[in-house]
């Protein structure tokens, strides 16, 4: 595969661009040249909160119990029913694991961007309606 700025060029493109995205407007904010890990974390945790707060603002009787750490994110349905229905409808777009008997989870990766936590909220939202 050919490298473009550190970055492979394929499958892999729209992640590296994504976290590329997401490195240089932190880049800009903070004024640092070079990212640490302790760097790329943070920008990990603010895609996460940013999720987090996305999905308090579902407005659905059927979504409980929305909870977070990080980007290991999770909400409660009413019953195994729905949760199973709602993963069918969710599934034709994203990535979303069940979990226990009424929840599902999402891991998304560390790439995860504000522009990919806004497109599965609208995932969601559809999903819901």
């Amino acid at each position: 595969l050919k490298q473009d700025e550190g970055y492979r060029i394929g499958w892999q493109s729209n992640i590296a661009m994504a976290y590329k995205d997401n490195e240089c407007w932190y880049k800009q904010k903070t004024g640092k040249k070079y990212l640490n890990n302790k760097d790329k974390h943070i920008i990990a945790n603010m895609a996460a909160d940013y999720f987090l707060n996305q999905l308090l603002t579902i407005k659905s009787d059927e979504v409980s119990n929305i909870r977070g750490r990080g980007l290991m994110l999770a909400f409660d349905l009413p019953d195994t029913q729905k949760r199973d229905r709602l993963v069918d409808k969710l599934k034709e777009n994203m990535l979303v694991l069940k979990s226990g008997t009424k929840s599902i989870r999402f891991r998304p990766s560390l790439t995860f961007s504000k522009q990919d936590v806004n497109q599965a909220i609208e995932f969601l939202n559809i999903a819901l309606s």
